[in-house]
């Protein structure tokens, strides 16, 4: 297997695991720190306010807070998620949130728990393709025939003949 296709497994195995090492937790402190990513609940009045803008059902916005300013939040968005269960990712457009649209605003926070299992999860797929056939014969010299045969005789015919 190419060096090329196997890091490229690692990384599209892995990536995902990247996901889970965060979780969303409550503010510790009076107003979210702008530069920081938030989940910002939406509340029965955001949800009908900004249904022209995000769809109805509105539930959640996930993004990065730009700014607070009177008394609304400059978001840049990144994910939106509606009463029916779907999500929508955004690729981090920035809008503006009025403060009384939001219900909740939870902290984006690494998690320790879900952090050493996506650790242990890396472990064991690295020692798995180290433990690989493939792998470990790049590194020892150990090929598909043993060293104790012998070497065929060659099959080359000749195109001449000479004959004395």
């Amino acid at each position: 297997m190419p060096w090329r296709r196997i890091g490229a497994s690692v990384v599209a195995v892995l990536l995902p695991a990247l996901q889970a090492c965060y979780t969303y937790g409550p503010l510790t402190t009076p107003s979210p720190a702008v530069g920081q990513t938030f989940e910002f609940e939406v509340s029965d009045r955001g949800r009908v306010d900004l249904s022209e803008r995000f769809g109805p059902g509105l539930t959640e916005i996930e993004g990065r807070l730009v700014a607070n300013e009177n008394s609304q939040y400059v978001i840049n968005v990144f994910r939106v998620s509606h009463l029916n269960g779907q999500t929508a990712q955004w690729s981090g457009e920035t809008t503006r949130i009025n403060q009384s649209f939001i219900g909740t605003v939870r902290a984006r926070r690494l998690s320790r728990g879900r952090t050493a299992l996506a650790a242990a999860g890396a472990t064991g797929v690295v020692v798995a393709l180290l433990a690989s056939r493939g792998l470990l014969g790049r590194w020892t010299g150990d090929s598909d025939t043993p060293d104790d045969e012998e070497p065929p005789i060659s099959t080359r015919i000749p195109l001449f003949q000479f004959r004395w």
